[in-house]
């Protein structure tokens, strides 16, 4: 059986296995809960029914999909007008609604996908002084470790385990067991820290921002001009049209800034550059 363009059909798991076993950082075994709660549950597992008759080439397909292989999905897959009526518990699922494949108890994501592991907010964030002003931890905001990466993100630099900062509102929650993980894509990303130091993904620079004072000597926004313009402080390896300290005006695509050491910095794609000066 083939299915339309760019369409899968998924076999939700049935009530006899409600969960998966999958192997995470370190060795550590988490578990997927199959039994789908539209209330709580931000994703699905299920495996490969049928396959598409063709890809389109606006999705890499960067990781093989098999008949069988088991699959992480959004669970709005799951809705009456997506049910076929092949069989009890088969599902039409566009490309783009999955995020990510187990294979050999790994979890791999698909195409541009990151799965992120927030960071926690420390003991110590409950209290000032004696005083508890917190009743329980929250994650850190648009903050996390990189817990799974695409094949795409990897090439493009980024690593398992590194942290990454990215914009409002990526933070699209996926409950796998007892751990919430963070689905998101690599244009959320505002930047990476590895071992310490910010890095670039190969094909993005880092801007410090310039600061423009109005007339009365205070800061005045940046993030609301359609032209900024800053120094490059961390050029990515794939990128050869500027160099660390070439001055820029550029247009921050990305949509988000950074703040580091007081240095408001941006995550800038070279196509977003429009002069440069030496």
């Amino acid at each position: 059986m083939k299915v339309s363009a760019d369409n899968y059909l998924i076999e939700v798991e049935s009530n006899s296995r409600k969960t998966l076993d999958i192997i995470g950082i370190n060795g550590e075994k988490i578990i997927i809960d199959n039994d789908y709660n539209k209330n709580s549950h931000s994703c699905r597992i299920g495996k490969i029914y049928a396959l598409p008759i063709s890809v389109s080439s606006k999705y890499k397909n960067d990781v093989e999909l098999n008949v069988g292989d088991d699959v992480v999905f959004h669970h709005f897959v799951c809705k009456p007008d997506h049910k076929m009526p092949v069989g009890e518990n088969i599902y039409r699922a566009e490309v783009f609604h999955i995020y990510g494949k187990i294979q050999d108890g790994q979890l791999i994501a698909l195409e541009d996908v990151l799965f992120i592991d927030p960071i926690q907010e420390k003991e110590e964030d409950l209290f000032c002084g004696m005083i508890q002003v917190k009743v329980f931890k929250k994650a850190v905001q648009q903050k996390g470790y990189i817990y799974a990466l695409s094949k795409t993100a990897k090439e493009l630099g980024a690593e398992v385990g590194d942290i990454i900062y990215y914009t409002e509102n990526a933070d699209y929650k996926m409950n796998i067991g007892k751990r919430d993980l963070f689905r998101m894509r690599i244009r959320n990303i505002l930047a990476i820290e590895r071992n310490g130091e910010l890095i670039c993904l190969r094909n993005r620079i880092f801007v410090k921002q310039d600061k423009v004072e109005d007339k009365v000597g205070s800061l005045i926004s940046l993030t609301t001009q359609s032209e900024l313009h800053g120094e490059v402080v961390i050029v990515g390896k794939d990128i050869t049209e500027v160099k660390q300290g070439d001055k820029v005006s550029y247009f921050n695509g990305i949509v988000g800034d950074i703040v580091i050491n007081g240095d408001k910095l941006s995550f800038v794609d070279i196509k977003n550059i429009n002069y440069i000066s030496n």
